[in-house]
C-alpha cells in the first residue's frame, strides 16, 4: 500500500477531517497539504514523517522510492507529573511548584503522543474504585484537542471547580450523559463523601471547568 493511502486510512481511523488531522501536527498543517499527502501529489518531510509514525504507532520506511510501513514498538516518552487530583480539597493552586515536578516514562501513541501530555497524581479515594490513591494519570489539555471540543461519554476528565473565595478544587471524573442530552462528571468511590454527580454546566456559586482528558492510567510506575 502506498504511503498516500496509509495516511488517508490513518486519518480515517482517527475520525478526523484532513483539516483537524493537520491540526495534528506541530507546526499545524493545512488541508491542501494533507490532501495532497493522500493522493501523492507531494511527500511528508522528515519531520512530518516522524509525527505520522507518532500517531500510527508503526515506523515509516522510505527505500527506493517505495513507501510501506512496518510495525514497531511503542515509543517511550518522559512526561511531567505537575500536581495531584485529590476531592474535596480546594487550593489556591492547582499545579505544584516546578521545583516538585518529577517524571514518569509512558509509552504513548496515535493521536496524543504530539499534544504535550503531561501527568497528575490521585491523592485521597474521591475515584478510589477506578484510580486507587498514587495512580498516575497522563493526560492533554482540552484546548489542545481538535475543535470543537466535543465529550467523550464513558471516558475520564480532569474536573476544576472554583469556588467563591476562588480556591480551586481538582478531581477526575467519568462522563456520563442522562436521558436529556446533558452531561454529568461521577465520581467512582466508595467513599461516602464521593458518591454525588456534578452537573458538567455547574452550579450556581460552584464554577466548574474541565481541563484535561486523561489517555492513560499508571499504577505501578518507577
Amino acid at each position: 500500500m502506498e504511503l498516500g493511502q496509509k495516511i488517508r486510512q490513518l486519518r480515517t481511523r482517527l475520525g478526523l477531517s484532513q483539516t483537524a488531522f493537520g491540526k495534528l501536527f506541530r507546526p499545524t498543517v493545512s488541508r491542501e497539504a494533507v490532501s495532497q499527502w493522500e493522493t501523492g501529489e507531494t511527500q511528508p518531510s522528515s519531520l512530518n514523517l516522524q509525527q505520522l509514525t507518532l500517531l500510527a504507532g508503526e515506523n515509516i520506511v522510505l527505500s527506493g522510492g517505495n513507501e510501506t510501513l512496518v510495525t514497531a514498538s511503542m515509543p517511550q516518552y518522559r512526561v511531567m507529573v505537575r500536581g495531584a487530583v485529590q476531592g474535596g480539597h480546594f487550593a489556591e493552586a492547582v499545579e505544584r511548584p516546578t521545583a516538585e515536578w518529577y517524571q514518569v516514562l509512558v509509552p504513548l501513541s496515535g493521536r496524543y503522543a504530539l499534544l504535550n501530555p503531561y501527568a497528575l497524581e490521585v491523592i485521597g479515594p474521591s475515584m478510589n474504585q477506578t484510580f486507587p490513591p498514587g495512580t498516575i494519570l497522563i493526560c492533554v489539555n482540552v484546548y489542545d484537542l481538535p475543535k470543537p471540543f466535543k465529550f467523550e461519554v464513558d471516558q475520564y476528565y480532569i474536573v476544576h471547580r472554583r469556588q467563591p473565595d476562588g480556591r480551586i478544587e481538582a478531581t477526575v471524573k467519568r462522563v456520563r450523559r442522562s436521558a436529556d442530552g446533558s452531561y454529568w462528571l461521577w465520581p467512582e468511590s466508595d467513599h461516602p463523601d464521593f458518591q454525588a454527580p456534578i452537573p458538567a454546566a455547574g452550579r450556581p456559586g460552584d464554577e466548574v471547568k474541565v481541563t484535561g482528558r486523561v489517555i492513560k492510567a499508571i499504577r505501578d510506575y518507577d
